[in-house]
């Protein structure tokens, strides 16, 4: 497994609350999407953005035993483009958690506003052994959230 879109990881309180950066480069912006200007990132990858910082709080809430798969978004926005050199701060709260899977919800802000959102989005979870070596996503946890405060 290979998380591309979270830069670092500077807030992670287990089973409740992540918060992480993703500053867009030069060569992301030159992403293509149909529905794209150039040097747009494309706003799927925002939301792409925000699902990884769920997976990294998923995998540290489960002791790295868990991983989520999205199962349904009820309501996502992305208000505002996105383009090289903007820092975007991504927000994930768990709303409910069990040992099946969660209800999440998310933000993301852009030089101070809520440029994006979503709610009730849930996942199921799967086995992480299943998809990746569980000391390898350890090791780049590590790297990640080499600053963060980790409650």
């Amino acid at each position: 497994m290979r998380f591309l879109f979270v830069d670092r990881i500077d807030r992670l309180v287990r089973n409740r609350h992540a918060r992480g950066r993703k500053t867009v480069s030069f060569e992301e912006g030159f992403l293509r999407s149909p529905y794209c200007r150039p040097g747009e990132f494309p706003r799927l990858l925002v939301l792409e953005s925000v699902a990884q910082l769920a997976s990294w709080l998923v995998m540290y809430s489960t002791d790295f035993k868990q991983v989520p798969t999205l199962a349904r978004l009820d309501r996502v926005e992305v208000l505002e483009s996105v383009v090289t050199g903007d820092r975007l701060i991504l927000d994930v709260e768990i709303v409910s958690f069990d040992a099946d899977g969660a209800y999440l919800q998310a933000e993301v802000h852009k030089d101070g506003r809520l440029i994006g959102r979503g709610t009730n989005c849930l996942c199921a979870f799967s086995p992480l052994d299943r998809l990746a070596d569980p000391e390898a996503m350890r090791a780049t946890f590590k790297e990640l959230t080499r600053h963060a405060v980790l409650e």
